[in-house]
Protein backbone atom coordinates (compact mmCIF):
# COMPACT_ATOMS: atom_id res chain seq x y z
CA UNK A 1 0.00 0.00 0.00
CA UNK A 2 1.33 3.40 -0.98
CA UNK A 3 1.40 5.78 1.98
CA UNK A 4 0.42 9.42 1.40
CA UNK A 5 3.17 11.95 1.70
CA UNK A 6 3.41 14.11 4.83
CA UNK A 7 2.35 17.16 2.78
CA UNK A 8 -1.03 15.57 1.92
CA UNK A 9 -1.59 13.44 5.03
CA UNK A 10 -2.05 16.35 7.43
CA UNK A 11 -4.97 18.00 5.56
CA UNK A 12 -6.72 14.62 5.22
CA UNK A 13 -6.39 13.85 8.95
CA UNK A 14 -7.72 17.31 9.78
CA UNK A 15 -10.68 16.86 7.46
CA UNK A 16 -11.50 13.48 9.06
CA UNK A 17 -11.33 15.00 12.53
CA UNK A 18 -13.68 17.79 11.52
CA UNK A 19 -16.21 15.31 10.14
CA UNK A 20 -16.08 13.21 13.31
CA UNK A 21 -16.65 16.25 15.49
CA UNK A 22 -19.55 17.34 13.27
CA UNK A 23 -21.22 13.99 13.50
CA UNK A 24 -20.77 13.98 17.24
CA UNK A 25 -22.31 17.43 17.60
CA UNK A 26 -25.31 16.67 15.42
CA UNK A 27 -26.02 13.30 16.98
CA UNK A 28 -25.68 14.71 20.48
CA UNK A 29 -28.10 17.56 19.86
CA UNK A 30 -25.47 20.16 20.61
CA UNK A 31 -26.27 22.14 17.44
CA UNK A 32 -29.82 23.56 17.49
CA UNK A 33 -29.70 24.70 13.88
CA UNK A 34 -27.41 24.85 10.94
CA UNK A 35 -26.08 28.35 11.73
CA UNK A 36 -25.12 27.36 15.26
CA UNK A 37 -23.49 24.28 13.86
CA UNK A 38 -21.43 26.30 11.43
CA UNK A 39 -20.46 28.82 14.13
CA UNK A 40 -19.27 26.05 16.38
CA UNK A 41 -17.49 24.23 13.61
CA UNK A 42 -15.87 27.46 12.36
CA UNK A 43 -14.63 28.38 15.82
CA UNK A 44 -13.09 24.94 16.19
CA UNK A 45 -11.28 24.67 12.89
CA UNK A 46 -10.85 28.36 12.09
CA UNK A 47 -11.97 28.05 8.46
CA UNK A 48 -15.55 29.50 8.45
CA UNK A 49 -16.95 32.96 9.14
CA UNK A 50 -20.10 33.65 11.22
CA UNK A 51 -22.36 33.11 8.18
CA UNK A 52 -20.95 29.71 7.39
CA UNK A 53 -18.89 30.93 4.42
CA UNK A 54 -15.32 29.87 3.89
CA UNK A 55 -13.35 33.12 3.64
CA UNK A 56 -10.92 33.70 0.82
CA UNK A 57 -7.29 33.33 1.65
CA UNK A 58 -5.51 36.59 2.35
CA UNK A 59 -2.55 37.38 0.20
CA UNK A 60 0.26 39.79 0.71
CA UNK A 61 -0.19 42.87 -1.45
CA UNK A 62 2.03 42.79 -4.53
CA UNK A 63 5.18 44.85 -4.23
CA UNK A 64 4.89 48.31 -5.84
CA UNK A 65 6.04 48.43 -9.42
CA UNK A 66 9.54 49.76 -9.71
CA UNK A 67 9.78 52.85 -11.86
CA UNK A 68 12.65 52.82 -14.33
CA UNK A 69 15.44 55.10 -13.32
CA UNK A 70 15.19 58.45 -15.03
CA UNK A 71 17.85 59.03 -17.60
CA UNK A 72 19.29 62.48 -18.10
CA UNK A 73 19.71 63.52 -21.69
CA UNK A 74 22.62 65.68 -22.51
CA UNK A 75 22.95 67.63 -25.71
CA UNK A 76 25.85 66.54 -27.88
CA UNK A 77 28.76 68.95 -27.76
CA UNK A 78 28.89 71.42 -30.61
CA UNK A 79 32.12 72.19 -32.29
CA UNK A 80 33.45 75.63 -33.15
CA UNK A 81 32.06 78.05 -30.60
CA UNK A 82 31.01 78.11 -26.96
CA UNK A 83 28.19 80.07 -25.37
CA UNK A 84 29.04 82.56 -22.60
CA UNK A 85 26.59 83.47 -19.87
CA UNK A 86 25.75 86.90 -21.27
CA UNK A 87 24.61 85.75 -24.71
CA UNK A 88 26.26 85.16 -28.05
CA UNK A 89 29.35 82.98 -28.47
CA UNK A 90 33.03 83.31 -27.81
CA UNK A 91 35.07 83.69 -30.98
CA UNK A 92 37.30 80.85 -32.12
CA UNK A 93 40.99 81.24 -31.40
CA UNK A 94 42.66 83.76 -33.66
CA UNK A 95 39.59 85.98 -34.26
CA UNK A 96 40.36 89.52 -33.13
CA UNK A 97 38.49 92.78 -33.10
CA UNK A 98 40.75 94.05 -35.85
CA UNK A 99 39.58 91.22 -38.11
CA UNK A 100 35.95 92.24 -37.55
CA UNK A 101 36.79 95.89 -38.23
CA UNK A 102 38.52 95.03 -41.51
CA UNK A 103 35.78 92.64 -42.57
CA UNK A 104 32.87 95.07 -42.12
CA UNK A 105 34.50 97.58 -44.49
CA UNK A 106 34.05 95.16 -47.40
CA UNK A 107 30.35 95.97 -47.43
CA UNK A 108 30.41 99.72 -48.00
CA UNK A 109 27.58 100.64 -50.35
CA UNK A 110 25.38 97.59 -49.73
CA UNK A 111 21.79 98.77 -49.64
CA UNK A 112 19.68 98.84 -46.49
CA UNK A 113 17.01 96.11 -46.26
CA UNK A 114 14.93 95.80 -43.13
CA UNK A 115 15.57 92.32 -41.68
CA UNK A 116 18.43 91.74 -44.14
CA UNK A 117 21.32 89.53 -43.07
CA UNK A 118 23.20 88.99 -46.37
CA UNK A 119 25.24 91.11 -48.79
CA UNK A 120 22.06 91.46 -50.86
CA UNK A 121 20.87 93.85 -48.16
CA UNK A 122 21.47 94.55 -44.46
CA UNK A 123 19.76 96.26 -41.62
CA UNK A 124 21.99 97.50 -38.78
CA UNK A 125 21.99 94.36 -36.62
CA UNK A 126 21.93 92.12 -39.69
CA UNK A 127 25.24 93.62 -40.82
CA UNK A 128 26.84 92.99 -37.42
CA UNK A 129 25.36 89.51 -37.23
CA UNK A 130 26.65 88.59 -40.71
CA UNK A 131 30.19 89.94 -40.24
CA UNK A 132 30.63 88.18 -36.92
CA UNK A 133 29.18 84.92 -38.21
CA UNK A 134 31.72 84.85 -41.06
CA UNK A 135 34.40 84.43 -38.39
CA UNK A 136 32.60 81.82 -36.27
CA UNK A 137 31.16 84.32 -33.80
CA UNK A 138 27.40 83.79 -33.42
CA UNK A 139 25.57 86.77 -31.92
CA UNK A 140 21.88 87.30 -31.16
CA UNK A 141 19.95 88.71 -34.09
CA UNK A 142 18.65 92.11 -32.86
CA UNK A 143 20.57 95.16 -31.68
CA UNK A 144 18.78 95.04 -28.32
CA UNK A 145 19.97 91.47 -27.74
CA UNK A 146 23.44 92.15 -29.14
CA UNK A 147 23.83 94.86 -26.51
CA UNK A 148 24.13 92.03 -23.94
CA UNK A 149 26.77 90.05 -25.83
CA UNK A 150 30.46 90.09 -24.88
CA UNK A 151 31.50 92.51 -22.15
CA UNK A 152 30.89 96.19 -21.57
CA UNK A 153 33.55 98.66 -22.71
CA UNK A 154 33.89 102.30 -21.73
CA UNK A 155 33.64 104.77 -24.59
CA UNK A 156 37.17 106.00 -23.91
CA UNK A 157 38.56 102.45 -24.22
CA UNK A 158 37.09 101.49 -27.59
CA UNK A 159 39.13 99.26 -29.89
CA UNK A 160 38.55 98.26 -33.53
CA UNK A 161 35.90 95.54 -33.68
CA UNK A 162 33.93 96.73 -30.65
CA UNK A 163 30.18 97.06 -31.13
CA UNK A 164 28.72 100.53 -30.55
CA UNK A 165 25.04 100.97 -29.72
CA UNK A 166 22.63 103.87 -30.10
CA UNK A 167 19.10 104.84 -29.13
CA UNK A 168 16.72 107.77 -29.28
CA UNK A 169 18.25 108.96 -26.00
CA UNK A 170 21.64 108.32 -24.42
CA UNK A 171 19.98 106.20 -21.71
CA UNK A 172 18.38 103.87 -24.25
CA UNK A 173 16.67 101.68 -25.07
CA UNK A 174 19.05 100.45 -27.76
CA UNK A 175 17.68 100.39 -31.31
CA UNK A 176 20.79 100.70 -33.51
CA UNK A 177 24.29 99.17 -33.73
CA UNK A 178 27.51 99.50 -35.69
CA UNK A 179 31.11 98.20 -35.61
CA UNK A 180 33.84 100.54 -34.48
CA UNK A 181 36.86 100.54 -36.85
CA UNK A 182 39.11 103.01 -35.03
CA UNK A 183 39.99 106.69 -35.54
CA UNK A 184 36.66 107.88 -34.09
CA UNK A 185 34.75 106.02 -36.83
CA UNK A 186 32.22 103.20 -36.99
CA UNK A 187 30.50 101.35 -39.85
CA UNK A 188 26.76 100.71 -39.90
CA UNK A 189 23.64 100.31 -42.04
CA UNK A 190 21.82 103.53 -41.09
CA UNK A 191 18.34 103.44 -42.65
CA UNK A 192 16.44 102.73 -45.90
CA UNK A 193 17.71 106.02 -47.39
CA UNK A 194 21.38 105.25 -46.87
CA UNK A 195 23.63 102.22 -47.68
CA UNK A 196 26.28 100.71 -45.43
CA UNK A 197 28.64 103.55 -44.60
CA UNK A 198 31.02 104.95 -42.02
CA UNK A 199 30.13 107.65 -39.51
CA UNK A 200 32.16 109.75 -37.10
CA UNK A 201 31.47 108.67 -33.55
CA UNK A 202 32.26 111.89 -31.67
CA UNK A 203 29.45 113.91 -33.26
CA UNK A 204 27.61 111.12 -35.12
CA UNK A 205 28.11 112.87 -38.43
CA UNK A 206 28.70 111.55 -41.94
CA UNK A 207 29.34 113.05 -45.35
CA UNK A 208 26.99 112.53 -48.28
CA UNK A 209 27.45 114.23 -51.66
CA UNK A 210 30.05 116.50 -50.13
CA UNK A 211 27.70 117.63 -47.36
CA UNK A 212 28.08 116.59 -43.72
CA UNK A 213 24.94 115.25 -42.09
CA UNK A 214 24.16 114.32 -38.50
CA UNK A 215 22.87 110.86 -37.69
CA UNK A 216 20.06 111.25 -35.13
CA UNK A 217 20.92 108.26 -32.90
CA UNK A 218 22.42 108.90 -29.45
CA UNK A 219 25.37 106.83 -28.20
CA UNK A 220 24.29 104.43 -25.42
CA UNK A 221 26.99 101.81 -24.79
CA UNK A 222 29.64 99.55 -26.32
CA UNK A 223 30.43 95.83 -26.07
CA UNK A 224 33.57 93.86 -26.88
CA UNK A 225 32.85 90.48 -28.47
CA UNK A 226 36.36 89.72 -29.77
CA UNK A 227 39.73 90.61 -28.25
Amino acid sequence: MRMPSSSTAAPRIRTLAVLLVAVSLLSGGCARNFTEFMDTLGSMVGVCDSNGRIPEAEQDPPPPARKPAATQRTAPPQSGTTKPENGGTKPPAGVSGRILADSVQRYFGVRYVWGGTTPKGFDCSGLVYYVCKQHGLILPRTSKEQANAGRAVARGNLRPGDLVFFGRTSSGPVDHVGIYIGSDTYVHAPNPELPVMKTRLSDNSFVKDGVRHIFQGKYVTARRVAE
